[in-house]
Protein backbone atom coordinates (compact mmCIF):
# COMPACT_ATOMS: atom_id res chain seq x y z
CA UNK A 1 0.00 0.00 0.00
CA UNK A 2 2.76 2.39 0.65
CA UNK A 3 4.07 1.66 -2.41
CA UNK A 4 0.87 2.58 -4.23
CA UNK A 5 0.32 5.88 -2.11
CA UNK A 6 3.88 7.29 -3.34
CA UNK A 7 3.43 6.25 -6.72
CA UNK A 8 0.40 8.23 -6.65
CA UNK A 9 1.84 11.19 -4.77
CA UNK A 10 4.47 11.03 -7.48
CA UNK A 11 1.57 10.93 -10.06
CA UNK A 12 0.40 14.28 -8.86
CA UNK A 13 3.45 15.92 -8.46
CA UNK A 14 4.55 15.12 -12.34
CA UNK A 15 1.12 16.48 -13.31
CA UNK A 16 1.80 19.43 -11.58
CA UNK A 17 5.52 20.03 -12.94
CA UNK A 18 3.95 19.46 -16.62
CA UNK A 19 1.34 22.12 -16.05
CA UNK A 20 3.98 24.34 -14.79
CA UNK A 21 6.04 23.60 -17.97
CA UNK A 22 3.28 24.08 -20.37
CA UNK A 23 2.53 28.08 -19.23
CA UNK A 24 6.21 28.94 -18.89
CA UNK A 25 6.04 27.47 -22.62
CA UNK A 26 2.76 29.49 -23.35
CA UNK A 27 4.91 32.83 -21.30
CA UNK A 28 8.43 32.12 -23.72
CA UNK A 29 6.21 31.77 -27.03
CA UNK A 30 4.53 35.19 -26.02
CA UNK A 31 7.67 37.21 -24.67
CA UNK A 32 9.34 35.97 -28.31
CA UNK A 33 5.73 37.25 -30.36
CA UNK A 34 6.36 40.75 -28.27
CA UNK A 35 10.49 40.92 -29.17
CA UNK A 36 9.87 40.65 -32.36
CA UNK A 37 7.19 42.84 -32.59
CA UNK A 38 9.31 45.36 -30.91
CA UNK A 39 12.06 44.68 -33.21
CA UNK A 40 9.84 45.47 -36.07
CA UNK A 41 8.85 48.73 -34.63
CA UNK A 42 12.14 49.38 -33.68
CA UNK A 43 13.31 49.18 -37.14
CA UNK A 44 10.77 51.09 -38.92
CA UNK A 45 11.51 53.78 -36.37
CA UNK A 46 15.21 53.72 -37.23
CA UNK A 47 14.15 53.88 -40.78
CA UNK A 48 12.15 56.89 -40.63
CA UNK A 49 14.43 58.97 -37.69
CA UNK A 50 16.71 58.41 -40.96
CA UNK A 51 14.62 60.15 -43.13
CA UNK A 52 13.67 62.36 -40.62
CA UNK A 53 10.16 61.35 -41.05
CA UNK A 54 9.90 61.03 -37.28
Amino acid sequence: MCGLFLLEKLSGILEKVLSILANAKGILEQSEHFLEHYSFVRTNKNILEHFHLY
